[in-house]
């Protein structure tokens, strides 16, 4: 194993992801990729008087989001590990496997969120569509409320 996708969104199981990930890496020497697909930014928003997209706002995220991915990776590099990040925008299960296709990803550490089954129904999950899509190996580590 040389090459470990991480897929991160900022939230409460980012710091256990990581470390899971960390773990992996120095038990296998690899290179850690720690990714955050970026919502799409909409081109066309519609006819008439409505919301029109603010580029500087869109942009300020955007930057806000490439620190935190830096601020992962200095943490990663400070402590032995090489990794890289990237900032895809698009649909996450899409800009994921796109990752793992383009990286020769060897495993995925992601975290599950455990929203439970009616939120699943409703709105989906990326871990179980990257469970079914993902041709490597998926390490789910838990949220602390799963």
């Amino acid at each position: 194993m040389k090459n470990i996708l991480v897929p991160v969104d900022f939230s409460d199981v980012t710091e256990a992801v990581v470390e899971a990930a960390f773990e992996q890496a120095v038990s296998s020497d690899a290179v850690i990729r720690v990714v955050h697909a970026a919502a799409v930014t909409p081109a066309f928003v519609g006819y008439g008087v409505g919301v029109v997209p603010d580029v500087e706002f869109r942009e300020k995220i955007l930057e806000a989001e490439q620190k935190q991915l830096d601020d992962i990776v200095n943490g990663l590099r400070e402590r032995g590990v090489f990794a890289e990040s990237d900032l895809p925008e698009g649909p996450i299960v899409d800009s994921l496997m796109k990752e793992i296709e383009e990286n020769n990803i060897d495993m995925v550490v992601m975290g599950s969120h455990g929203h439970g089954a009616v939120f699943n129904i409703i709105a989906g999950s990326v871990t179980q569509a990257l469970l079914r899509r993902s041709k490597v190996p998926v390490l789910v580590v838990p949220s602390k409320r799963s």
